[in-house]
């Protein structure tokens, strides 16, 4: 299967670079881009790319069926996340401890099945395409789930830009509902506990302007309102609780969509006080609920990938297919291309091959690659994480590097580059709502995240 339009890509960056005043259109269409995205010249951190990463002149392009097929394997690998789950522990709480959860200080964690099984309704996995074959590296399903306003502030700028929106509609582009099916999750969820016209508040760990404050969540609000659901920006801390669920400023809440992860809020300190009474008490309902960071562990895939033999002859191919092989980082002995060897006895030996990762974190960070790491730098890395008990150890695949026309930072040049490429399907109530892309300018890199030098990008799609 082709997963980038080659032809259609190529045509637009042509007509981007041929001539010196489509080069000034692309580069002036670069800055309002990353104004748009919130980029200046003050930044040292964007939240859509690093300082030191080029800006792309145009979207990733995808293939209908490369879309399409991304979004149907997601599906299905969550799916196979919660019934892995279920064959692995008697029940969620018995799942959690498995895990070995770590809750942090405000977990608003519940075992209630009325409220977790919302947990599987968005995902965002992160997939690897190498040798042409996608690969799933991880699978979020936490708060709500992340991307989805970048992936909107970035579509709707370039069905605004003059220089791109005509040529683009010619060539028949087009994006996903970005906000659409995660609304209809909402409508669905809150429909089930007798809220047919739900009031909704959008909550973030703080406020005031850039990344997960209230201006960041203006689209989100505004698409609400313009569906006739009243809906307001709150962070926790502003959140009461009486017999009517949470309140704020005094109006009651019928679902609270959590736009911040749970796991990593002891970064910057959230008072879930009011939440917890709702978990409580049965009352607000709380999206995603913090069941989703219990599934995203990476210890799922291990399973998955561990039990890939157990399942039915079609959903196992579809593992081995598609989940690269990943084993929780123990002191025992694994199958390992038809033997059975010490796992340490191999990560050590075939460092290279092999990623480490903590299984609760996000961003990668903490994550080493093995052929990054020198060898006495690996050797420390595997034994802390054996210590730390809460690692996973995952079969490398090196990104196919993926052409992009960008414009270079700090300089009036452009030109198409390779990059490695990480693609994040969100998948809403089993629909697609956008593809978010992450690349690299090192087409070598083994880890692409904006945090370690990449920026993002949307996907669209050609007929």
């Amino acid at each position: 299967m082709d997963l980038i339009a080659t032809d259609v890509a190529r045509t637009l960056d042509d007509t981007f670079l041929a001539t010196s005043r489509s080069r000034r259109e692309s580069h002036e269409r670069a800055e309002r881009l990353d104004r748009h995205m919130g980029m200046d010249a003050d930044s040292t951190e964007g939240t859509y790319r690093h300082p030191t990463a080029p800006v792309p002149l145009r979207p990733v392009l995808l293939t209908q069926q490369a879309a399409g097929a991304m979004v149907a394997a997601t599906r299905r690998l969550v799916r196979l996340i919660s019934e892995v789950g279920e064959r692995r522990a008697p029940d969620f709480p018995a799942l959690v401890e498995r895990l070995g959860y770590r809750r942090p200080p405000c977990s608003v964690l519940t075992h209630r099945d009325s409220w977790n099984r919302w947990a599987f309704s968005m995902a965002r996995p992160d997939i690897v395409v190498s040798g042409g074959r996608p690969w799933f590296v991880e699978c979020n399903l936490d708060s709500a789930v992340a991307g989805i306003e970048h992936l909107a502030a970035m579509d709707g700028f370039y069905w605004k830009e003059s220089t791109f929106a005509p040529l683009a509609r010619r060539m028949g582009l087009t994006s996903m509902d970005n906000f659409g099916p995660r609304r209809e999750v909402v409508l669905r969820a809150t429909r089930s506990r007798g809220r047919p016209k739900p009031s909704v508040a959008v909550l973030g760990h703080r406020r005031g302007p850039g990344f997960g404050g209230e201006e960041y969540f203006d689209d989100v609000i505004t698409d609400f309102a313009r569906h006739g659901l009243p809906c307001r920006f709150a962070v926790p801390d502003e959140l009461e609780h009486d017999s009517r669920g949470l309140t704020f400023q005094g109006s009651p809440i019928d679902v609270a969509l959590r736009m911040f992860t749970i796991v990593n809020a002891h970064e910057d300190p959230v008072d879930v006080t009011a939440m917890r009474e709702a978990v409580r008490h049965d009352t607000t309902l709380i999206l995603a609920p913090e069941a989703g960071a219990v599934y995203t562990s990476k210890k799922m895939l291990a399973w998955l990938s561990e039990d890939a033999d157990l399942l039915t002859a079609r959903d196992g191919a579809f593992v081995h297919r598609t989940v690269p092989w990943t084993r929780e980082l123990t002191d025992g002995a694994v199958s390992w291309q038809g033997k059975r060897k010490p796992l340490l006895d191999l990560v050590l030996e075939e460092r290279e091959r092999f990623v480490l990762k903590p299984a609760d974190q996000f961003g990668a960070r903490g994550v080493v690659a093995g052929r990054d790491a020198t060898e006495s730098e690996w050797h420390s890395a595997v034994s802390e994480g054996l210590a730390d008990g809460n690692h996973v150890v995952q079969e490398f695949h090196a990104p196919d590097p993926l052409p992009q026309s960008v414009r270079l930072p700090g300089s009036e040049e452009s030109g198409v580059i390779r990059t490695a490429g990480v693609f994040s399907p969100l998948v809403m109530g089993g629909k697609g709502a956008g593809i978010l892309v992450r690349q690299s300018p090192d087409p070598s890199t083994a880890i692409v995240n904006t945090p370690r030098g990449g920026v993002m990008n949307t996907a669209f799609v050609c007929p």
